[in-house]
């Protein structure tokens, strides 16, 4: 049996996502909506067996940052990062965070995504003892791509200007 955490700070999300799990036969889903949640479940133990993560989150916190030290206390959990920015477009200590992962079980699917991309990624972290090649070339591709694009630096405004 596997048991699957689940992080989401929008209700509707991971209502979503932990139903399309528990219809795939998931029986354990383990909803969270508050990063310091997330981090206080793994903290007992590593008591899970894979880690879906929402990037973006309403919180000082970000779901890269949750990852990476729910990462630091269990190694071998997957992750699976989900976000409706793609890649290219992520903050970029978000980015830098899941570079750092590489190569572990990590993976990433951009929302929105249908029932059958979650549970083909969700097998796929299961039985892979590295970061899929798929998702590795697409890094790959996102750090050449933020590479070419040049820095935007913010506009200062002066009053009366």
């Amino acid at each position: 049996m596997r048991k699957i955490l689940v992080l989401d700070d929008q209700p509707d999300s991971l209502t979503t996502l932990q139903a399309i799990l528990e219809h795939r036969g998931y029986s354990t889903v383990v909803p969270a909506n508050d990063p310091s949640d997330a981090i206080r479940i793994c903290a007992d133990g590593c008591a899970i067996d894979l880690l879906v993560c929402d990037i973006v989150l309403c919180s000082p916190i970000t779901g890269a940052e949750v990852a990476t030290e729910i990462h630091r206390q269990c190694s071998d959990v997957p992750i699976l990062f989900t976000s409706g920015t793609a890649l290219e477009g992520l903050h970029d200590a978000d980015f830098e965070s899941l570079s750092r992962l590489l190569p572990a079980r990590v993976d990433f699917l951009q929302k929105p995504f249908t029932a059958a991309q979650l549970f083909s990624a969700t097998n796929r972290l299961f039985t892979a003892t590295t970061a899929p090649p798929e998702f590795v070339q697409a890094m790959r591709r996102a750090a050449e791509h933020r590479e070419s694009v040049p820095k935007r630096r913010p506009s200062v405004f002066r009053a009366g200007s």
